[in-house]
């Protein structure tokens, strides 16, 4: 069907009550066109952000044979190269999951990644990682922060008789490893 009516009459005549189709301007439209162009622009945005671990495996296999090198200049260019993921919080768990990896299966390397932890700064701060990662697992968990655990001087305070074993129970090997080189594990009860 061909219309004789501009899209702007339409939008008037179909979408505005009469009183309000005389305010509506060519300066209108355009605040408006703009503002459904950067909504569009933002959803895309945050869309971006959004990795699964699918999407990071690539960037964390990367992370992983570098790190293994254990060279500061490697390093160096890594973080370089993480500067392409969407955002910092993606180049702390890049770096971080490594960590947690060689954790597990390369204690030297572990080792060796504790001792020149200042390298991985700005992008990884090891302890605030550690800290959200053990935060994260043991609420997914059931946990309560305040409640069963909470942080306190260095420390990661355990509420509960048996919170040594129940924090083996949730917390995988490297997590684990990772939480016991960068936290004092207090498991006594409260008096």
């Amino acid at each position: 069907m061909i219309c004789n009516t501009s899209c702007k009459e339409v939008l008037i005549t179909t979408k505005t009550p009469h009183f309000f189709s005389r305010l509506i301007s060519n300066y209108h439209y355009a605040v408006l066109i703009k503002a459904v162009l950067f909504s569009l622009l933002l959803e895309f945005v945050l869309q971006k952000d959004k990795m699964t671990q699918q999407d990071l495996q690539p960037y964390l296999d990367i992370a992983i044979s570098v790190l293994e090198k254990k060279d500061v200049s490697a390093t160096a260019k890594l973080k370089d190269f993480l500067l392409s993921l969407p955002g910092p919080a993606h180049i702390e768990q890049a770096l971080g999951l490594s960590v947690v990896y060689f954790a597990k299966h390369s204690v030297v390397t572990f080792d060796w990644i504790l001792s020149n932890q200042a390298m991985l700064s700005p992008e990884l701060d090891l302890k605030a990682f550690t800290r959200k990662l053990i935060v994260q697992q043991l609420s997914a968990s059931g946990w309560v922060y305040g409640e069963d655990f909470e942080f306190e001087s260095g420390r990661l305070l355990l509420r509960h008789q048996d919170g040594i074993t129940r924090l083996e129970e949730n917390l995988s090997e490297g997590e684990l490893m990772l939480l016991q080189a960068t936290f004092l594990l207090d498991a006594s009860l409260p008096t």
